[in-house]
């Protein structure tokens, strides 16, 4: 079934993009919002 490899793989690529996006909030947030003191 090629429909499903083509599903899985926009997945992947989706998961990835996501987790990506996540990181880079992750690693800005720190640098925008000062920590409690």
């Amino acid at each position: 079934m090629h429909l499903l490899m083509i599903f899985s793989l926009l997945s992947m690529i989706g998961f990835l993009l996501f987790s990506a996006s996540c990181l880079n909030e992750s690693d800005l947030q720190p640098a925008k919002i000062p920590k409690k003191k």
